[in-house]
């Protein structure tokens, strides 16, 4: 009985030991990160793995996961099975690794990869069904910016070092940041006249490591014109350094341009957009890590007041192509303003501006009459912006050069209007209706320059008809008379 007893025990602590919990259920550990070496850090990038467990792994058919994407590992040197306690290196460019760290001994896997630099990104390993062995979010932050070092894992924290690979890594080292943190919220002075820079800083907390404290404080610049035009595009820029002075693109970037509209940007950078009121905007801007979007608060945010205003817009008829006519528009708003998308109605069509037309300020922009399509018999045409705003209108009746009997002008240039014939008079003056006639045929021809040449060709071909006529007149007459004595004679 008391065998039973002992066999039944034995049994039951081995069965417990099969149900309880692995210290580490990892049997790989990302270990060492180089997502920033020095200079170009174009393929010199690579990453570190540990075998923590206690017996070997074969890393056939796994992946490194970066990017959003599964890359394939390819065996370069050493062997793909790793012992317990053994290294592997992921390289990005075997070449340049080998240059950079030669006799590393340990297993050197290739494989297609790109670490960001700024704002950090999640990598893993996985194993030949997908399933993730490790994985995490490094962060930048930390430091290994640039300067050699590299993010690695020592006592169970991350800190930045000077790189091992395929050895136990280095405990952490001092980053060597000369931020003096300068007061940099006023408008940058090397910028256009036309230029406002907004610089607003915000600390993101401290970071620590096994040896520092590293406090984060990033900055970023808006730039924006000194003033915008209702229904023209208005052009941001964007600049996000973080505390070792270094641009930042990755991230993300909500915009609320103070309008109502909240725009969402993956990186700093250019951003357009379009008010169609007039006002004081004020633009706020938040910056997050890509990562941390939208849990966290935002790492620096910065803003930025724009004054919008009407556009001031002059438009009329040019010159005219026989029924065709170009138009005219004078920019007289103080901005050169992007015509894109802007309307031309006039009384038979309406012609929308192709985009990136650019009208420059104080300048004659003219459109011509073979591509806009208008006629003299657009007598009104009207100059819309993209908001549906009447910018500027023009008629050919408001001109000053009403039906006149006498072609005197005075010495301003404006037409004389002493002797208008009145259609109810009862005495005409045959002197005068010898003016009037000539007065008329000087504006047509005002109008259209062309108008003589025109008159001359009708001329020309009802003479030509009319010349034509006569002789084939008289050619059938002939032919006629020619029969007619044929009969006369019975000729046969």
């Amino acid at each position: 009985m008391q065998s039973k007893i002992q066999y039944f025990l034995i049994l039951s602590i081995f069965s417990l030991g099969i149900l309880l919990p692995r210290s580490d259920v990892f049997a790989l550990r990302i270990n060492e990160i180089m997502y920033d070496a020095p200079g170009s850090d174009t393929g010199a990038e690579w990453v570190e793995i540990y075998n923590d467990e206690g017996s070997s792994v074969n890393l056939s058919g796994y992946k490194f996961f970066e990017a959003d994407t599964n890359h394939g590992l390819t065996l370069i040197s050493g062997n793909s099975t790793l012992a317990s306690g053994d290294f592997a290196i992921i390289v990005s460019d075997p070449t340049i690794f080998e240059s950079i760290y030669p006799g590393v001994s340990v297993s050197i896997f290739d494989s297609s990869f790109s670490l960001v630099n700024t704002g950090g990104e999640y990598i893993a390993i996985k194993d030949a069904s997908g399933n993730v062995l490790d994985g995490l979010t490094y962060d930048p932050s930390i430091g290994a910016g640039d300067n050699g070092n590299t993010l690695s894992y020592s006592s169970g924290v991350w800190v930045s070092a000077s790189p091992t690979p395929g050895t136990t890594n280095a405990s952490g080292s001092t980053e060597n940041t000369d931020d003096t943190n300068e007061d940099t919220s006023g408008s940058n002075s090397d910028s256009d006249s036309d230029t406002v820079n907004s610089t607003t800083s915000s600390s993101d907390g401290t970071v620590s490591s096994s040896e520092n404290v590293v406090e984060t404080v990033w900055t970023m610049e808006i730039k924006a014109p000194a003033y915008g035009i209702v229904g023209s595009d208005v052009v941001f820029e964007s600049e996000v350094y973080n505390n070792n002075g270094k641009k930042v693109y990755p991230g993300k970037l909500v915009w609320n341009m103070g309008d109502g509209t909240v725009i969402h940007q993956d990186s700093a950078g250019e951003l357009r957009h379009t008010y169609f009121s007039t006002g004081t905007y004020v633009v706020y801007v938040d910056y997050y890590k890509a990562t941390s979007f939208p849990a966290d608060e935002p790492v620096v945010s910065a803003r930025v007041n724009l004054n919008v205003n009407n556009n001031t817009f002059t438009i009329e008829r040019g010159k005219e192509i026989g029924f065709l006519t170009d138009v005219v528009l004078t920019n007289k708003s103080g901005k050169e303003v992007n015509l894109g998308d802007w309307k031309i109605v006039g009384d038979l069509h309406t012609y929308t501006i192709p985009k990136n037309t650019i009208s420059i300020y104080g300048k004659d922009l003219t459109l011509s009459g073979t591509a806009t399509g208008f006629t003299t018999g657009d007598e009104t045409i009207t100059l819309y912006d993209p908001s549906g705003t009447n910018v500027a209108s023009y008629n050919v009746n408001q001109k000053p050069d009403t039906v006149i009997t006498s072609s005197s002008r005075s010495s301003s240039g404006s037409y004389s209007t002493g002797n208008i014939i009145s259609s109810s008079s009862n005495n005409i003056d045959s002197k005068s209706l010898e003016a009037n006639v000539g007065d008329a045929y000087e504006k047509i021809k005002d109008k259209n320059p062309n108008i003589l040449l025109y008159i001359l060709l009708i001329i020309a071909i009802m003479f030509m008809g009319a010349g034509l006529g006569i002789y084939f007149f008289s050619n059938k007459k002939s032919t006629v008379k020619d029969q007619d004595d044929l009969d006369k004679y019975n000729f046969i």
